[in-house]
Parts: structure tokens; C-alpha cells; sequence
């Protein structure tokens, strides 16, 4: 069993197969056995795509990236699970011409059974081909006058319709004080950051460059491992707004909660 992958001991038979067959797929892959993992009306959005692809599209799409990047590899690093939904925190690794690349990514699951329903990539296409971060940290102040963080909180006790209403009304500052002290890794953003300067510039770089966003949560697990809520809208307003989707991952550390934000800021 891979590290980090232990929640998925009490899901549902299915959702062992499924998840088994995926993760044994991520360490040899080939484009007959991607196909095989998807129900028969199964979908999926990539990151950069504006709807889900289904059939034939799948296995074009999957024939392009092992063709771009032939030693692509992927090992789960954590999993969370609930009902018909798993997302999977993945570390990625390939080669694209001479540069060696590794970047994580979340897949969100929706299983048909013991198939992919409906399968998600969240990750950051800029800085995967740029290998430049998106965001810069400088001495912004905070978002909404953040405070210091007070106690860790339990993930498991986030409200999706109290967090979506921050999100939408842009309160950054309410986001953070839900989970207490946090190590934040926010898409863009190339290093993991804890101290309250740094995560409250790295917020504040986050919303200078989300101007009119508006989600609301699509899949949601809670399970011993955390919360993991994938937040689904809009960015931009009036004819520039366009699809915008981010995964929230929360999950409880000794003295913090580890805070992940993946989206693409292709575009932002």
C-alpha cells in the first residue's frame, strides 16, 4: 500500500478495485488500459478544457500525452474517499524534451461502480510549462485583515455552504481563519508556505487575480484523512467571465492543517 493511502482500506469494494487498477496504471501506463478504466459512458476535463470529453476523445487525448511525455509516472500520495467520489493527491514525474519535470496534481473520481464516471485533473499547466511560479510573494499586509490564526480546527468540520459564501464574496481572510494555522500550497505558488506574512501574501496574490469568481462545491469527502471539496464556476465578469474550477484539500497535521488549493492559473 502506498503512504497516505490507508482511508481507502474502509471504502466500498468497488472503490478499491477502481482506485487499485488506477494506481497500477500511474506506474506502467498505456493507453489501452486508461480506456479500461472509464465506465462506458465515461467523461473527462482536463485541466485547460471548458467540458468533458467521452469515448473515442479519451483515448486521443491520453494517446497525445504519452506520446508528448512517454515515461510519464504517477504514485498516490494521499487519497480520500467517500460514497461515489475519491480524489487523489498524485506525484507526478516525466521528461519533456531535456527538461525533467515533477509536479502534483488532484484527481477527482466519480465512480460508476468499479469504473471512472466522471474523472477530473486538477494541476497548474503554466508553471508545468513555464517551470516559472505564477504568483510572487511581496509585503502585501493580508487579505481583508487577516489575524493571526488561533487553534487548529477539525477539516471534517468545514460548512461547504459557509466556505463557498467566502469564497464568492471573496473573503480570503474567513477561509483561512476556518482552519487555524496552516501550511498553505497554493498552485503558482512553487514552495509550501506557513508564516502568517507569507500566507497572507500569497492569498492577497491569489485575489488580486481572481476578480469576480463565483463557485459552488461539486464533490465532497470527508474522511479520516481530511476534506477534499472541488469548487466549481466562474472567473472574470460579464463577457470576459469564463469556466473556473480549483480543488480544496484539507487535511490535519500535528500543529496545522495542511492547506492545498490546485487549480490551472493558465489565463489568471
Amino acid at each position: 500500500m502506498h503512504a497516505g493511502t490507508e482511508s481507502i482500506e474502509a471504502a466500498p469494494a468497488a472503490t478499491r478495485r477502481c482506485l487499485d487498477r488506477f494506481f497500477a496504471w500511474g506506474s506502467a501506463p498505456t493507453v489501452d488500459a486508461y480506456c479500461a478504466l472509464f465506465a462506458r459512458d465515461g467523461t473527462l476535463l482536463d485541466a485547460d478544457m471548458d467540458r468533458p470529453i467521452g469515448g473515442e476523445a479519451i483515448r486521443e487525448s491520453i494517446t497525445r500525452v504519452l506520446r508528448l511525455l512517454p515515461d510519464f509516472r504517477f504514485a498516490p500520495r494521499r487519497v480520500l474517499a467517500q460514497g461515489p467520489h475519491a480524489f487523489v493527491l498524485a506525484a507526478n514525474r516525466a521528461t519533456l524534451g531535456d527538461r525533467a519535470l515533477a509536479w502534483d496534481a488532484v484527481y477527482a473520481l466519480t465512480l460508476d461502480g468499479d469504473r471512472i464516471g466522471a474523472g477530473r485533473r486538477y494541476y497548474d499547466q503554466a508553471a508545468l510549462l513555464t517551470g516559472v511560479d505564477s504568483f510572487v510573494l511581496d509585503d502585501a499586509p493580508g487579505v481583508n485583515g487577516v489575524p493571526r490564526p488561533g487553534e487548529p480546527c477539525d477539516p471534517g468540520a468545514i460548512d461547504p455552504v459557509a466556505r463557498a459564501a467566502a469564497w464568492n464574496a471573496g473573503d480570503f481572510g474567513a477561509l483561512r481563519r476556518a482552519l487555524g494555522p496552516v501550511r498553505l500550497h497554493l498552485a503558482g505558488l512553487g514552495r509550501p508556505v506557513e508564516s502568517d506574512r507569507e500566507v497572507a501574501a500569497a492569498l492577497a496574490a491569489f485575489a488580486a487575480r481572481s476578480d469576480g469568481l463565483s463557485v459552488r462545491p461539486g464533490a465532497v469527502v470527508r474522511d479520516a484523512g481530511g476534506t477534499a471539496i472541488e469548487w466549481v464556476g466562474t472567473i472574470g465578469r460579464g463577457p470576459a467571465a469564463r469556466r473556473f474550477a480549483l480543488v480544496e484539500l484539507c487535511t490535519p497535521l500535528r500543529e496545522r492543517c495542511e492547506w492545498r488549493l490546485l487549480f490551472n492559473t493558465m489565463g489568471l
